[in-house]
């Protein structure tokens, strides 16, 4: 495997970490906005996606 393939799936995971991480800060002040009753009533923030 060359240095190019190793940078570009380093690369890629840490895009997709990125992506995880910004996902996860918008469903946290998603949950913060809308309060905890209504995740309450839910369960889960995933069952809405």
């Amino acid at each position: 495997m060359t240095s190019l393939a190793i940078y570009a799936l380093r690369n890629e995971r840490l895009r997709d970490i990125a992506r995880d991480a910004a996902v996860w800060n918008l469903a946290s002040q998603y949950a913060f906005m809308v309060g905890p009753q209504r995740l309450r009533r839910t369960g889960t923030l995933s069952s809405e996606t």
